[in-house]
């Protein structure tokens, strides 16, 4: 896993916003852009209990989150058909 934001609490959080992306394969690096966004901005800040992360799309960055907490938040682009801006849910239990 790579760097996680100077946010993290020392308890177990109760989420984590994990921030997709990898310049070097050409990937737009949108999760990690709103990541620096974040890290950058007051008004970016993350409730308590919440933890940013990034991943460079490996697998074992996103189980590994998925481990830490109950909740995930994914921060990526996708191209799924939706009109550009479309946040998709998925619940892991469906």
């Amino acid at each position: 896993m790579t760097a996680s934001s100077s946010r993290s609490p020392t308890a177990a959080p109760r989420a984590v916003v994990l921030a997709l992306g990898n310049e070097w394969r050409q990937d737009d690096g949108a999760g990690l852009f709103v990541a620096d966004l974040l890290d950058r901005s007051p008004a970016g800040r993350l409730p308590a209990g919440v933890v940013l992360r990034r991943a460079r799309g490996e697998l074992a960055e996103v189980l590994d989150a998925l481990a830490v907490a109950p909740r995930l938040v994914a921060i990526d682009a996708a191209s799924s058909g939706a009109p550009a801006g479309t946040l998709h849910r998925h619940d892991l239990a469906d």
